[in-house]
């Protein structure tokens, strides 16, 4: 039985409520770990651990086209079950595009895991700056950050950034909402889970608001190599009997890795599941090239 997804909204909100309270002090990113860290331990059931800084090679995931090599904060029941990522940002030296692009990154890593086996997690992001939320500028990433424009698909890295240029690409849809916690310091918590990338949104009241799921069709017809279940990352096609993602084949082959790498990377995905979605994805091809 899958572990029963924690309310990262409602844990964040309770988190945040006590630094604007004066309750708990946070100065940068380090005392933010630290402190919601000891929030996290304080609150959560005692099966539950609370670790800084882990590298995914502890969780048996392979680093290859992972965005982050280390997760800021790991929680997991002490039997195993249940695995959770947060990634943290409390950016204090401007440098606008350049942040809101790694924040970006950050959700793409969760998402990544959660892929992976992981069973969700959240980005918790804390400004004082107002550029961060409003400003002239609303074009390009800022657009995701300071109108509330949904955060989704390919995410351009600004070209004024060093080494700009990459991309990011989101498997989820997300709506970026800002919450005050005291004069211009502002949050704001993305969850990624079981229901997030398609039918869970965040709320400007810190809830999560349920859409009702579409019947799941998957496009490459075969059930018994491919499954599409609204409880299984949001109902995006992945392969029978694991959450690893059809399209992560089709990355891999793209970035120009061949199916080897793809399958050492991803132990869960048998052999003939692969062999037999690209043989797929062939016939496709070659039947939408037919002259109508």
């Amino acid at each position: 039985m899958a572990a029963k997804m924690l309310e990262f909204t409602r844990l964040t909100s309770e988190f945040l409520e006590k630094i604007r309270d004066a309750e708990v002090e946070v100065y940068n990113e380090a005392s933010l770990q630290f402190e919601l860290a000891g929030f996290l331990r304080a609150t959560l059931p005692s099966q539950f651990k609370v670790q800084f800084e882990r590298p995914v090679d502890l969780f048996k995931i392979p680093r290859k086209g992972l965005l982050k090599k280390e997760i800021d904060l790991v929680l997991f029941r002490s039997g195993g079950e249940g695995h959770y990522a947060i990634e943290l940002k409390y950016p204090r030296n401007g440098q606008y595009p350049e942040q809101m692009f790694k924040f970006c990154e950050d959700l793409g890593f969760i998402e990544q895991l959660t892929e992976r086996g992981f069973d969700g997690g959240c980005l918790l992001v804390l400004v004082e700056d107002k550029l961060f939320y409003s400003g002239r500028e609303t074009d390009g990433i800022y657009g995701y950050f300071r109108c509330g424009q949904p955060l989704q698909g390919v995410i351009k890295q600004p070209t004024k950034a060093k080494g700009g240029g990459g991309r990011i690409k989101l498997r989820g849809r997300y709506t970026v909402e800002w919450k005050p916690v005291r004069g211009s310091m502002k949050y704001l918590c993305l969850q990624v889970g079981a229901k997030t990338p398609r039918d869970l949104e965040n709320r400007s009241d810190g809830s999560a608001m349920i859409m009702e799921p579409v019947e799941p069709q998957s496009p490459f017809g075969r059930s018994d190599i491919i499954q599409v279940d609204p409880e299984i990352l949001g109902g995006s096609p992945v392969f029978r009997g694991t959450r690893v993602l059809v399209s992560t084949l089709l990355d891999y082959l793209e970035e120009g890795s061949d199916i080897e790498e793809f399958l050492d990377d991803f132990p869960s995905v048998r052999r003939d599941q692969a062999v037999a979605v690209l043989e797929q994805a062939k016939k496709a091809l070659v039947s939408d090239a037919r002259p109508a």
